[in-house]
C-alpha cells in the first residue's frame, strides 16, 4: 500500500526529469480501484492518457469507462467506451478479438441506457468478427442473449445464452441471466436454481436480490425479507441501490407497511431518475408501484399523476416494449 502511495505522489508532483511511464501508472491506478478507492484511481487514468501509443491509451480508456460505469457516471463511461473501440478499431482491425470486445462493451453500456436497437446491431457486429476468441464469444452471445430477453423475444434470446457454453468465463453472469429469462417464462423452479447456483460461485448483492425478489414473488416474505435487506448491505451500486429499494418496498406493501413502502419506493425513485433521467422506460413499473402505495394509503390525486405518468413513458417506447426489468439485476 505504501509502494501504490508513493508511486501516485511521484505521479502527481514527481521533480523535473523523473519519468514514470503510463504502464506504470495504469497499473498503480488499478490497485486504488481495487481498492474502492476510485477518486484516486481517476486521476491516475486520466493523467494516463496522456501516453503516444493508441492502443495503450485503449486499455487505460476501457479502465476509466470500468470506473464511471461502476460509479454510474454513463455518460463518462459511453464516451471513454467509444474511445477505446476507435483506437482499437484504427490500430488493430475489425477482425481482432479486442476490437471486438470494445464493440460488445459499447453494447452493454447501450442496453443498460435502453437504446436497445443500437445495442443489437454492434453485439451482432462484434460476433461478426472473424478472430474471436471463444471466450469472448461466449461473452458477447450472453450479452445480447440478455438484450433479446429484456425486448421479451425469448426463444432467441435461448439460443444466445446457451450457446458457446463451455466456453464460458463468467458463470456467474450466465446463471443468473438464465434465472431471469426463465422468470420471465414463469419457470420459477428453474430460476430458483440458477440463483442458488450463481450465488455458490460468488454471494454478490445482485444476485442475493434477484434471488429475494423471487421468494417474495413466491409469498415467502421472511426469507425474501433477509435476502433483500443482506443485498442492501452487501456494498450494492447505485442502480442495484435503487433496485432492492424497490423490491423492499414491495415486501413492505405486502406487509401493509404503506407509510414504509412509500418512503423506500421513494428513496428508489430519486436514485434511478438522479442515474437515467426522469424518461428512462425503466421507470414506469416502480412508478406504477409507488402509485399503488399512494393509492392504499389514500392518497389518490398523488397515486394518478404517478400512472399518468407512468404511461406516458409506456407509449413513448412503445417500439422497445416490453421495457427493461429493473427488478432482475445484472451483477456488473
Amino acid at each position: 500500500m505504501r509502494i501504490v502511495m508513493l508511486l501516485a505522489y511521484l505521479v502527481i508532483n514527481r521533480p523535473v526529469g523523473f519519468i514514470i511511464t503510463p504502464a506504470q501508472i495504469n497499473n498503480s491506478a488499478a490497485k486504488y480501484y481495487q481498492q474502492g478507492d476510485y477518486a484516486h484511481a481517476e486521476q491516475l487514468w486520466l493523467q494516463a492518457l496522456s501516453t503516444p501509443s493508441p492502443l495503450e491509451k485503449a486499455t487505460i480508456a476501457s479502465n476509466l469507462a470500468a470506473l464511471y460505469r461502476r460509479t454510474a457516471r454513463f455518460n463518462q463511461a459511453e464516451q471513454y467506451f467509444t474511445l477505446t473501440y476507435t483506437l482499437r478499431l484504427g490500430e488493430l482491425g475489425p477482425d481482432h478479438t479486442n476490437t471486438a470486445m470494445a464493440l460488445n462493451n459499447v453494447a452493454d453500456l447501450e442496453t443498460t441506457l435502453a437504446h436497445y436497437k443500437a445495442a443489437e446491431q454492434n453485439f451482432r457486429l462484434a460476433l461478426a468478427c472473424r478472430n474471436l476468441l471463444p471466450a469472448d464469444r461466449a461473452v458477447i452471445h450472453n450479452n445480447l442473449g440478455n438484450l433479446l430477453r429484456i425486448v421479451g423475444r425469448f426463444a432467441e434470446a435461448h439460443r444466445h445464452l446457451e450457446a458457446n457454453w463451455n466456453d464460458q468465463a463468467d458463470l456467474v453472469q450466465t446463471y443468473n441471466n438464465l434465472g431471469r429469462l426463465a422468470e420471465d417464462e414463469d419457470r420459477n423452479n428453474a430460476a430458483l436454481q440458477f440463483y442458488q447456483a450463481a450465488l455458490v460461485i460468488s454471494p454478490l448483492p445482485a444476485i442475493t436480490a434477484n434471488l429475494g425478489r423471487l421468494y417474495l414473488r413466491q409469498g415467502n416474505l421472511p426469507q425474501a425479507r433477509l435476502l433483500l435487506e443482506k443485498a442492501l448491505s452487501g456494498n450494492p451500486s447505485l442502480p442495484e441501490r435503487a433496485v432492492i429499494l424497490e423490491s423492499l418496498g414491495e415486501l413492505l406493501l405486502s406487509e401493509d407497511l404503506t407509510a414504509e413502502a412509500i418512503e423506500s419506493f421513494q428513496a428508489a425513485l430519486v436514485v434511478r431518475e438522479q442515474l437515467f433521467g426522469p424518461r428512462h422506460p425503466g421507470l414506469a413499473p416502480l412508478l406504477t408501484n409507488l402509485a399503488t402505495a399512494f393509492r392504499k394509503n389514500g392518497r389518490h390525486q398523488q397515486a394518478r399523476r404517478l400512472e399518468t405518468r407512468a404511461n406516458h413513458l409506456v407509449e413513448a417506447e412503445e417500439q422497445s416494449r416490453p421495457y427493461i426489468h429493473w427488478r432482475i439485476l445484472s451483477h456488473q
